[in-house]
Formats: structure tokens, sequence, C-alpha cells
């Protein structure tokens, strides 16, 4: 029987959950859910990450959600983006709890907020057999005339310098808790721009080191890619550490990134013999790390597709 993560209504989205377009495709493609079916098979995940996961599928619907695979250190772990809820009624905040709430580690509790359409992602991440952590995130909007309506997803974001803010409902207090701020790139020629936002985030998280180390994930960016570093990106502030999300990698590029952060060999060459019907998949990954004693020590990385 065929796998019922694998059904496809043939479109794609990237980890901001906008849709792009492969082109004309051979008729043996495979989904980017294929590529979560095999992390599921062959990393240590337990069986209520895929129970959740058909869960999603028959309450919120078919490529309504995005899904990451994270690994820190030797640790697998999984994380789902529901995004767009004036758009996606189904994504509401509310409504992603309701689904998500059987799964709850014991004791987790998440605070209800007002006004929950203002917030434009809920993600939910899982680690090992329970949800652990809802959060929400907004769009901050610096400049009003540079506001930018996207109309098919009721998101407004500040065209110049878009900046979204994430918050954490399940920190244990009675307030959410503010974690992350994310620093958006979306032009391929930004480099410039990235490595600006990238040493001012890293002179502000670690202000007694050296912040030209951070550079160094051009390093890992120049094993990653094959026709050289592309830059639409992602630059975060996060609570002990930084990140650079790189947008728009290749399965080939994917298959760079398992390899360089050791990935299980089991899952990169399932991803591998499939490669050629992977081809038309563009995927998003992410590193978090930190600057310790002069030193660039990647803490987390992860990838994103759409289920």
């Amino acid at each position: 029987m065929a796998d019922p993560l694998l059904t496809s209504d043939g479109r794609y989205y990237d980890v901001n959950f906008f849709e792009y377009r492969p082109g004309q495709l051979p008729s043996d493609v495979l989904p980017t859910s294929f590529i979560l079916c095999e992390a599921l098979a062959t990393l240590p995940y337990p069986a209520s990450a895929r129970q959740f996961l058909l869960d999603v599928r028959a309450k919120i619907g078919l490529n309504k959600a995005l899904w990451g695979v994270r690994k820190a250190g030797d640790v697998y772990s999984l994380e789902f983006y529901f995004y767009y809820p004036r758009a996606n009624p189904c994504n509401r905040l509310s409504n992603v709890v309701s689904v998500a709430s059987r799964y709850f580690a014991p004791g987790l509790d998440v605070i209800a907020v007002e006004g929950e359409e203002q917030y434009y992602l809920t993600s939910v991440n899982m680690d090992g057999e329970h949800v652990t952590d809802v959060t929400v995130y907004e769009s901050v909007i610096s400049d009003p005339d540079a506001a930018f309506f996207f109309a098919d997803k009721g998101l407004t974001i500040d065209e110049v310098t878009p900046i979204f803010h994430s918050y954490s409902l399940a920190s244990g207090g009675k307030e959410k808790k503010r974690i992350n701020t994310y620093f958006g790139f979306f032009d391929p020629n930004s480099l410039h721009q990235v490595m600006r936002k990238v040493h001012d985030v890293a002179c502000e998280q670690f202000p007694d080191e050296d912040p030209l180390v951070a550079y160094e994930f051009l390093q890992y960016a120049g094993r990653y890619f094959r026709h050289g570093i592309r830059c639409r990106a992602l630059v975060a502030s996060k609570v002990g550490g930084m990140g650079v999300y790189l947008l728009g990698l290749d399965i080939d590029e994917l298959i760079n990134v398992l390899e360089i952060h050791d990935y299980d060999e089991a899952f990169i060459r399932s991803i591998r013999q499939h490669a050629r019907q992977l081809a038309h998949v563009k995927i998003d990954m992410g590193m978090d790390f930190h600057i310790r004693d002069g030193r660039f020590v990647v803490k987390k990385t992860a990838f994103w597709g759409s289920v």
C-alpha cells in the first residue's frame, strides 16, 4: 500500500511557505515529503512523530504545513510550521494547539494569547515522543511607508527591512516570551548585507569574542553550494546564539549538507539513491551556532519541506 504521507497535490513550498513551480516534471518524481518519510524510517524518531503528521494531514489538510528535520550533535528532533492563518484558517494557533495537544509533554502548559491572527506563523517542536514547545511569529514593521501586503497570505512585511519576532508560549510563565529575531534578505545579490547583519548580531550576542569568526558560516556555505554561494537568506539573533538560514538548495546541495554535518549514513544513502527523482525540489536549511573561545561552534542544523 502506498504511504499516505507521499500523497501530493503537485505543489511545492519554501520555508516561508511561498510556492515555487519546478516546471515540466517526469512521471516518477517524488514530493518533498519523501525526504521526511525516509528520515522517519532511518533516523531515531518515535512512532508518535509519524502519527502526528498523519493527524496534521487529516485535520489541517494536504500541503498546509511544513516539516523540519533538526540535528543537534547526535540528537534528532522535528518541527512543524503552520503559516498564514488569515489565508488558511485551519492554521490558526488555537486549531494547531488542538491538533497537537494529545502529543504534549507531561506538564506542558501553552498560554493563550489574544488576537491570534496577528501571528502569521505557529510552530510546534517535537523532541522524542512529545511536543515540547509552541511558538508564534509576528512581522515587525519598522517603517509604515515600507509596508508591503501579500493579499493571498494576509501577511504584511517591511519590504525594505523584513524583520520577524518569535515568542514561546510554553516557557513556564504567564506571558509569551520573545526568543528569536529574524532578518530577511531575499535578493540573491545581498551577500554584503547578510555579512553586515551577521557581524552586527555576532557583536551583540558575543561581545567578548571576535565577530569576524562568525563569517565561518561562509566556509560551510561554500561547501554546500555547487555553483557559488547564493545568498537568499535569513539571519537570526537567538537566545544564546545566532543562526543563518540559506534558501533554495537543490538535492545535491542538500546531500552535501547531510554529509558535512554527519547525518546518518542510511538516510544519506536513501536520498542519494533517489536524487534523480528529487532533482526538482528546492530545500531550505539552517545552521545555529555560537562563538566560544575564538571558535565557531555549530549547535544545530535543520532543513525543511512541505507535507
